[in-house]
Parts: C-alpha cells; structure tokens; sequence
C-alpha cells in the first residue's frame, strides 16, 4: 500500500511538473511570436518564425558562443620595476 501510495505521489508530482514546463514554453514561443509581429510590422527581419513544440518539429535553439578573455603574461620580479620600487625596497631591505 506504501509503495502504490509513493508510486501515485511521484506520477502526480512528475505530471504537475510537466504541466508547469509546458506552460513555461507557450509562453516563450508567445512571446517570441510577439517579437516576431512586431519586428515584422518594422520591418523585415531574417528569424525564422517560432513552432509550437506539439506540431513535431524539433525547436531550434541559439547556439551560444562566449569569448575567451586571454591570459595576461605575468612580468618577472626584476623585469621591468621603475626605479620608484627599486628606491623604496633598497631601504626597507
């Protein structure tokens, strides 16, 4: 009796879930649909134009790049210091 009341509890749980996933991804397809009228109604614009996700085809998504910052070459202990430093460690040490 636990076991089909847990099973019961995990099914409604997994379905509620879903539910609220599915309601998420109308309103993003509605609003890029939105997006879309409205870039149209301005001009003409190259996206294509959003699917609802029940019609079979696979949704497309942005492919994300991020840029690399490059490493900054560290400078050598005696490399490179002005004078300024060199004056003020000479008297501490």
């Amino acid at each position: 009796m636990r076991a089909e009341i847990s099973k019961t509890t995990k099914e409604n749980k997994e379905f509620v879930r879903n539910v609220e996933r599915g309601k998420m991804l109308d309103g993003m397809h509605s609003k890029a649909a939105a997006k879309q009228k409205k870039a149209e109604t301005e001009g003409t614009s190259d996206k294509p134009k959003p699917t609802p996700e029940g019609q079979g085809e696979k949704t497309k998504e942005r492919k994300r790049t991020f840029t690399q910052v490059p490493l900054v070459k560290k400078r050598r202990f005696d490399e490179g210091q002005p004078e300024q430093v060199q004056r003020v460690l000479s008297k501490i040490f």
